[in-house]
């Protein structure tokens, strides 16, 4: 994956609402979509 785990590990460690939950998982999803395609 591109998000750095820096990044990801401060998203965890702060309390996220619901909605920017999803945000991220779509941001990862998009990311890991991107990805694949450039292959």
């Amino acid at each position: 994956m591109h998000v750095s785990a820096s990044y990801l590990s401060q998203l965890l460690l702060q309390p996220l609402s619901e909605g920017h939950k999803k945000r991220v998982m779509a941001a990862i999803k998009q990311g890991e979509s991107l990805k694949g395609e450039q292959e």
